[in-house]
């Protein structure tokens, strides 16, 4: 960070001091319909309206996050950072994950449903992290995977710079720069990395605003194509990410649909091609960090990282994602920010992708007018959540062969996991005592039609009901 704050005026550079910036920029925001917010939670200091790095790899399992896997993502966030091991999706699917993260809310509420976004109108992007600290006067970038089937001539509201892409592949891959589609040789990520420096040399050559940052990294989504330099990589898999659950013996006690979908992996889908598709993930990480530190940011960037959703590799005979099973919806989650989140620690509370954009809007010390509420709370404040939702949503479950199971609901708590599987009625359910079963391998009501206690089930069902419908302060 130089000693001055640069801003191009017409055709002129001038420098101004720091200060004069944040007051300027106070007035921004004020114009833009939101104020300087109250104290943050640690201390008695002015906003500091901090650069914002997000940063999210792509089906990445629980636990993965060790020295021997990702060491500069480890040193960095959980050494150098806040970890949050009860970290959980509001939907372990792609899109879905991804809206509640730009949004911070549920997806029944913002309306992102499933991976199929071909219509922009699915989400109101105005309402996105992206546009809020736009409009406060943050220079806001994205690079990566955006929605899948994302129509990319779609122009993107709020990003000063843009390189957007659908996923599903690591290379040959139609990517929109700003509105314009081409399609770059090579690894898709390394363009992304390319475009991510630009961005940030542009902000350090002027060094005239904060700035937002969304990197999503293609790996280690499948194909399951490590590169070569790791292709041969031994790495064991860290403690806790090969469990009991894996190739369970037994799933009578689980539904139907899932039992018929189970059965052995027939890829190199295998948790240790993902390990060594994680080393290159680090070494993305990696190279952003170095890039902060060159130019002297890295003190004053909140950095987010997070996985949209985790993965189950064989756990209850399944591979895959989008089940309410801890491997699918437990992810990694570590927030960074010197001088406002002590190094080193962990936070055991119940957080959720819904509570980062709070979270950013907090830290900016911006309180815009919010075109939704928001259902969840910044991570930055004090406060419990002994309850978490969860959902998922699959309308033509029953039309097509590739989506094998329907929309369920569930809520959790450090006790206990309930699960409702539902097509517009209750078809089967779940209940895991997760103290004496934290493998969830004994689903206590069966087949879903047993009931030894019903008002407690009663009971259950209308929690359930009452956090599928709820929004804003209803949610917390």
């Amino acid at each position: 960070m130089t000693g001055g704050w640069s801003d191009l005026v017409g055709s002129s550079m001038v420098t101004v001091p720091r200060a004069v910036f944040v007051v300027a920029l106070a007035c921004l925001v004020a114009a833009a319909g939101g104020r300087p917010s109250a104290a943050l939670a640690v201390g008695d200091v002015p906003p500091v309206y901090p650069n914002v790095l997000v940063f999210v790899s792509d089906d990445q399992s629980r636990r993965t996050v060790t020295r021997g896997v990702m060491p500069t993502v480890y040193r960095m966030m959980v050494a150098g950072g806040r970890t949050y091991p009860r970290f959980t999706v509001t939907d372990p699917l792609c899109c879905p994950s991804r809206a509640s993260i730009m949004t911070g809310r549920f997806n029944h509420n913002n309306r992102v449903l499933s991976n199929d976004t071909r219509t922009p109108l699915n989400i109101d992007l105005r309402s996105t992290i992206q546009c809020y600290l736009h409009d406060a006067g943050y220079a806001t970038a994205l690079y990566g995977k955006f929605l899948n089937h994302f129509p990319l001539s779609f122009d993107q509201p709020c990003l000063s710079d843009y390189a957007i892409n659908r996923g599903q592949r690591h290379s040959e891959v139609d990517v929109s720069v700003n509105g314009t589609i081409v399609r770059p040789a090579g690894w898709v990520d390394e363009f992304d990395l390319d475009r991510a420096s630009r961005f940030l040399d542009r902000g350090e050559r002027r060094d005239r605003r904060p700035w937002y940052l969304y990197f999503s990294d293609s790996y280690p989504h499948s194909p399951y194509v490590p590169r070569p330099e790791h292709a041969n990589d031994v790495i064991a898999p860290p403690p806790g990410t090969v469990g009991p659950a894996v190739g369970e013996a037994d799933v009578t006690d689980k539904p139907i649909f899932v039992q018929q979908n189970g059965g052995p992996m027939r890829t190199n889908q295998t948790i240790e091609n993902e390990l060594r598709m994680l080393r290159t993930v680090d070494e993305h990480f990696a190279a952003l960090i170095a890039r902060l530190r060159a130019d002297g940011e890295l003190h004053d960037t909140l950095i987010v990282y997070i996985s949209d959703n985790g993965y189950l590799f064989g756990e209850h005979d399944l591979w895959g994602k989008s089940t309410p099973y801890s491997e699918a919806i437990n992810v990694p989650f570590m927030l960074r920010w010197p001088g406002h989140v002590p190094a080193g620690t962990v936070a055991r509370r119940n957080a959720q992708n819904i509570d980062i954009a709070p979270t950013i809007v907090h830290a900016a010390g911006i309180s815009p007018e919010l075109r939704h509420p928001y259902d969840g709370r910044s991570l930055l404040r004090r406060w419990s959540r002994p309850t978490i939702f969860t959902e998922s949503f699959h309308p033509r479950w029953e039309a097509s062969p590739a989506r094998w199971q329907p929309s369920w609901r569930s809520i959790r708590t450090e006790g206990y996991q309930y699960v409702e599987w539902r097509q517009g009625t209750l078809i089967t359910r779940e209940y895991y005592d997760l103290r004496s079963d934290p493998h969830q391998l004994v689903n206590l009501l069966g087949n879903g039609t047993h009931a030894d206690d019903p008002q407690h089930l009663r009971a259950l069902h209308a929690l359930v009901v009452d956090y599928a419908h709820c929004a804003g302060r209803a949610c917390r």
